[in-house]
């Protein structure tokens, strides 16, 4: 073997042993975590479950899955996991995030907050997540030293930002806070959806401030349209859209939100125009093929808008539960079947999509103890569909 050979053999090995660190770093659950937490990574959850099953941070999934779908099934297991795992700094974070973002009983939840960080005071959404029941409780001044933590813990942590922003408004620093807005919607203009509640006031106060800043009026406008608030969303996308007429993104929601206002064919051009923008966005085929569904009654262009959506983005769980209402409507039961099976792998908690699978189970023949058995689980999640009469008829026990 030649001296370069030799080289060349040991540069692929040493090429190979780090391929294979970085994989273990990878598949370490506490990775796996964050990027589930962050990222709402659903892979990364179902991995935890499939090689560490039945551990602490398996049985932490099952537990923060129920958060704000279960409330009180989630508090159930949380405090068995903390009973199990007495040393497990996450099960205390997970009880303490129930009791303040789900039943706002923010004392409580500080409590099990500072047992968390005890435990690990390197995990920043303890810190976070203790800042916001400290709001909860009029603390703004100790709210604002854990967000503060929290960022130095954490590079680009947007809600972070936005919530030291809300503190520092609170405190009366609202130079501060537009400094913590513009950094923290900049990092994820969609963060703020996740706290309108506590920060609407605050960014209020930022766009009289700062009424140039286009991100403020954004931002604002899609948590609206998160809350359903359509016509108060359009009305901020519309200001974003005059100030910036070439952003696909402002076109986009602009256009989605139109679509729930009923004007298809201001959504439609909307849409049409983010799309000539932005050709690799997935969430603009799926607002066209909501457009098709739900007002157009053309399910085969749904069903080609959301094929488009699902080939640039196979992780969201609506491309596919939105597909599967297109191929039902169309007859064809086999490909909903297999579209609402793939949605429920993704989210398995949501009402709605149990229904579908219901009524799909009835087109094709199922037995009623298979039919009635997704029913009952959309009843429990909680559906907008209307299944009395159905489970009346056939599923009486």
């Amino acid at each position: 073997m030649t001296v370069n050979t030799r080289i060349t053999c040991l540069i692929g090995l040493l090429i190979l042993q780090n391929s294979i660190i970085m994989y273990a770093q990878d598949t370490e659950p506490e990775v796996l975590l964050e990027r589930y937490l962050e990222k709402g990574d659903i892979e990364s959850r179902e991995e935890i479950k499939e090689q560490f099953p039945e551990s602490a941070y398996h049985h932490f999934c099952n537990t923060y899955e129920l958060l704000d779908v279960n409330n009180r099934k989630a508090k159930e297991l949380a405090e068995a996991l903390i009973r199990e795992h007495p040393d497990f700094a996450l099960g205390y974070f997970a009880l303490g995030t129930i009791y303040g973002n789900g039943l706002a009983q923010y004392s409580t939840a500080i409590i099990q907050f500072n047992k968390s960080i005890d435990l690990d005071p390197q995990f920043p959404r303890s810190w976070l997540n203790r800042g916001m029941a400290k709001i909860g409780l009029n603390d703004y001044k100790g709210a604002r030293e854990d967000f503060n933590k929290a960022i130095n813990l954490k590079r680009g942590y947007a809600l972070a930002y936005i919530l030291r922003g809300v503190a520092n408004y609170n405190l009366g620093d609202t130079d501060a806070m537009l400094i913590d807005f513009e950094i923290g919607l900049q990092l994820d203009f969609r963060a703020l959806s996740r706290v309108l509640d506590i920060a609407e006031i605050a960014v209020d106060k930022a766009i009289e401030m700062a009424p140039e800043n286009v991100n403020y009026y954004f931002a604002r406008g899609y948590a609206r349209f998160a809350d359903e608030n359509y016509r108060t969303a359009l009305a901020d996308f519309t200001t974003a859209v005059n100030m910036v007429s070439g952003s696909s993104e402002f076109l986009k929601y602009a256009g989605a939100t139109k679509i729930f206002l009923d004007d298809p064919a201001g959504a439609k051009t909307d849409l049409n125009i983010a799309l000539g923008i932005n050709p690799d966005d997935p969430e603009i085929y799926y607002y066209l093929g909501i457009l098709m569904n739900e007002v157009e009654d053309q399910s085969s262009r749904a069903y080609e808008y959301f094929s488009l959506a699902i080939e640039l983005d196979d992780q969201n769980p609506m491309y596919y539960y939105q597909r599967s209402k297109s191929s039902y409507n169309l007859m064809d039961y086999p490909a909903a079947r297999d579209d609402i099976n793939s949605a429920l792998y993704l989210n398995h908690h949501a009402g709605d999509f149990y229904a579908m699978r219901g009524q799909i189970k009835m087109k094709i023949g199922s037995q009623a103890a298979d039919f009635c058995h997704d029913f009952r689980q959309a009843m429990e999640w909680g559906t907008s569909k209307n299944l009395k009469r159905i489970m009346k008829k056939y599923c009486q026990e």
